[in-house]
């Protein structure tokens, strides 16, 4: 009588345990070696036919009884099970845990226990199961009931979603967030065995390009070699992440200080160097600027990746294709170029505001208070363009200065680079070529001789504008200024980014009545053909050459070549950087018709320009 009552509590707790658990109604046909004699048949069935894996253990977790269910999870018969104990089949992870999740309940210190587990089947897959143990109460030869629920595709799901959170659906790396995660875990670690840490950030150089010219496919196809490489160039212990766009990190653990990151970053920038095949007519060079951060023991997660990202923009303001090591001058350095572009935004802003005070109300402009009161920082310099032959001033050249208000003035190969790199250059460009267009056009309305050409550099952003052309045609017609009075001057680099396009904008300014000028001539590409195709009136030639003039024949002859190849294709020739009077000699001998340099005059005011129109010729100053 006594176990027939305890036969009834075990099943009572059976069928408690299957009802709560079992998430599916699915009847499987039960196998059991020994039937359980019960009159209770209702009980009996949940234990044969539930849908979740039961079984009844002895006081040493051996199997006494097991259902179908658990049979088809495990994928072994009841003989196989009986007399085994559960955790035979546990995972070596998790086979003490569960261990001890049995000797809880069996030794009365909880009623009840669950958690989840793995658990090996015949064929050696893994299956994930949500385990329930509770006690059998008093019942013969049964202490425990294991209640066994299949979770696995659910874990399977859920890895999935971990997988897409944490991963580069493209490169399938590790994504931004858990390479912060790593490097947070390896500085943990470090600190408690002393092991040295290094963070690499790498963005490639030209990327933009394989995007512009071959499509985001191509782009796509890039980055999945480039993460192959980057893997085939680090070690064991290393890990490599997507870090967004073009821009990778790599985490080094257990590196020899900064002679073993060095090592790594060679093998990464070698494996970079073969061109790449992306299934189109052309093949690419990849270039990458890397940036390295070695863990010094202070430094926190976000502080060791804000450092290898201060290393790598460095990297990338000098020349590409190379790495470049942190140290803390750099980031105070950063901090005084953000400052910088800020105020470079702000004076833009007040003096298109003093210009146009209605910009106030477009809502894109902040409306300074008093902005009318505040001396300009921008201003235009004007440098004079002298006939070698007469001395006398055919034109100047355009050039902005900045005065800071406290800075006192910068240079411009400081602002302009960083124009660029900000995206302000647009803005500042069109400021110049307004203030530049005005002042020419009020010279000539004063002049009886020839017209003033003023000549106005077009930055390589400017170009790519879409409303370039549309730009220029308005400011000429606002200012007055005539379009043949007015020279656009673009280096060679910038009219062979994109050349095709470049092309077209050029043909389109010429169609306005302007004419083009190439800086720098000599520096660049300096092929005939590409002179013949672009609708070019002026060669500039950079003053390197001019200096070559006062060291030898190699320099003439280099300087007589250029302006015989002008002279073939009937361009106007300037020469740059004319510094003393035998240069400007040589250059009139050679048949050069302009000159500009400070022989001639440094950039000047408008009224220094004025006192110099009025003297009809340039003074030019005594050689030093």
């Amino acid at each position: 009588m006594h176990e027939a009552t305890g036969m009834k509590r075990l099943l009572g707790a059976i069928g408690s345990l299957a009802r709560r658990l079992a998430a599916s109604t699915t009847v499987a046909k039960a196998r059991l070696a020994s039937p359980i004699e019960t009159p209770e048949g209702s009980l009996r069935a949940v234990f044969e036919h539930s849908a979740v894996g039961i079984a009844l253990l002895d006081r040493s977790s051996g199997i006494v009884h097991a259902n179908a269910a658990l049979e088809r999870f495990l994928g072994l018969e009841l003989s196989e099970l009986s007399g085994r104990r559960i955790t035979d089949f546990s995972s070596a992870e998790d086979a003490q845990a569960t261990a001890l999740m049995l000797d809880e309940v069996a030794s009365g210190a909880r009623e009840n226990v669950a958690a989840e587990a793995r658990f090996v089947r015949r064929d050696g897959s893994i299956g994930w199961g949500a385990l329930s143990v509770s006690s059998a109460g008093q019942c013969a030869g049964v202490q425990l009931i294991a209640v066994l629920q299949d979770v696995t595709e659910r874990k399977a799901l859920e890895a999935e979603l971990v997988h897409q959170a944490t991963h580069d659906s493209l490169t399938e790396l590790p994504n931004r967030a858990l390479f912060r995660e790593r490097v947070a875990h390896a500085l943990t670690r470090s600190a408690r065995d002393a092991q040295r840490i290094a963070v690499i950030v790498l963005d490639l150089d030209n990327f933009k390009e394989v995007n512009d010219t071959e499509g985001h496919g191509a782009g796509d196809r890039l980055l999945q070699v480039v993460s192959r490489r980057l893997l085939s160039a680090i070690r064991g212990c290393d890990s490599v992440a997507r870090l967004g766009g073009d821009e990778f990190g790599v985490l080094l653990e257990q590196v020899d200080a900064l002679a073993g990151a060095e090592s790594v970053v060679e093998r990464i920038v070698s494996s970079l160097r073969y061109p790449v095949e992306l299934g189109t007519e052309r093949s690419f060079s990849v270039c990458a600027s890397v940036g390295i951060a070695v863990y010094s023991g202070q430094e926190d997660t976000e502080e060791l990746l804000r450092n290898a990202d201060v290393a790598m923009y460095e990297a990338k303001l000098r020349t590409p294709g190379r790495w470049v090591v942190f140290d803390r001058a750099m980031h105070t350095a950063l901090i005084d170029r953000v400052s910088l572009e800020a105020d470079l935004r702000t004076a833009l802003e007040r003096c298109q505001l003093v210009e146009r005070p209605r910009l106030a109300n477009t809502g894109i402009f902040p409306a300074f208070d008093s902005v009318r009161r505040l001396p300009p920082e921008f201003t235009v310099a004007y440098q004079p363009i002298v006939d070698l032959q007469s001395l006398k001033i055919t034109g100047v050249e355009a050039l902005a200065r900045w005065t800071h208000p406290t800075r006192g003035p910068v240079s411009p190969e400081a602002f302009i680079p960083l124009a660029e790199r900000s995206g302000v250059i647009a803005s500042l460009g069109r400021w110049i070529l307004r203030e530049a267009s005005r002042q020419g056009a009020a010279w000539n309305a004063t002049r009886q001789d020839a017209p003033l050409t003023i000549t106005v550099n077009l930055s390589g952003k400017q170009l790519e504008l879409e409303g370039i052309v549309a730009e220029v045609d308005s400011v000429l017609r606002e200012t007055g200024l005539a379009p043949t009075q007015l020279v656009l001057e673009i280096t060679e680099t910038v009219i062979m980014q994109n050349a095709e396009s470049t092309l077209t904008r050029l043909r389109s300014l010429k169609r306005l009545g302007v004419r083009l000028a190439i800086d720098d001539f000599g520096t660049g590409y300096s092929s005939l053909s590409y002179l013949q195709r672009f609708p070019v009136d002026i060669v500039k030639i950079d003053r390197v050459f001019i200096d070559g003039l006062r060291h030898g024949t190699d320099g003439l002859a280099l300087v007589r070549t250029i302006l015989a190849l002008a002279d073939m294709l009937t361009l106007r020739t300037i020469a740059e950087g004319v510094e003393d009077s035998s240069q400007r000699e040589q250059l009139r001998q050679l048949g050069c018709h302009a000159g500009q340099g400070y022989l001639f005059g440094r950039p000047m005011t408008v009224t220094e320009i004025d006192a110099l129109l009025a003297a009809g010729t340039a003074r030019a100053a005594p050689t030093q």
